[in-house]
């Protein structure tokens, strides 16, 4: 007796992308009877369950699209697959879109901004990238990094990068 067997779907998380670049994602889905994606046994589909702007390709399952500003936010989707004996596997994701934050310098307020030499400095600011979830700061100096770190990006919450010069 032969048993068939339901598609196998090696992803968890999310995705994501930015605003005018092109995204591109292939999901990496395996059936016993089927073998994978690449060979078009299987058949894609992708619900979405809030919003909607793209679809996915049904025969190899994958995404390829260049989401607009239009497009900025976060989307729950279902991804199901259906084998060729009949048989279904599916999973939830979110596929978020983020675009450019927006960065506001609070303080210091000056121009050029001045440091003292093994002086730690703070540099307060507001990032806003449209989804209002956390942003990694990073402050480059001759394209080098010198501080980064994990801060709230929703416009209301400032962030404060310190900075010792040490010349």
């Amino acid at each position: 007796i032969e048993k068939n067997h339901h598609p196998i779907i090696n992803f968890s998380g999310n995705l994501s992308a930015g605003v005018n670049k092109e995204f591109y994602y292939q999901f990496d889905v395996f059936d016993l009877e089927d073998g994978n994606a690449n060979n078009g046994k299987m058949k894609f589909n992708l619900t979405f369950l809030s919003g909607a702007f793209f679809s996915i390709n049904k025969t190899f399952g994958f995404i390829n699209v260049t989401p607009t500003s239009a497009d900025v936010g976060k989307y729950k989707l279902n991804l199901t697959v259906n084998d060729s004996g009949g048989l279904i596997n599916s999973t939830e994701f979110w596929f978020i879109v983020y675009d450019v934050p927006i960065l506001n310098l609070v303080s210091p307020n000056t121009n050029p901004i001045n440091a003292t030499e093994n002086k730690t400095l703070t540099i307060t600011v507001l990032g806003d990238h449209g989804i209002k979830d956390d942003l990694n700061y990073s402050l480059y100096i001759n394209n080098e990094l010198r501080s980064n770190g994990f801060g709230r990006g929703n416009g209301l919450i400032a962030h404060n990068i310190l900075f010792t010069p040490n010349f």
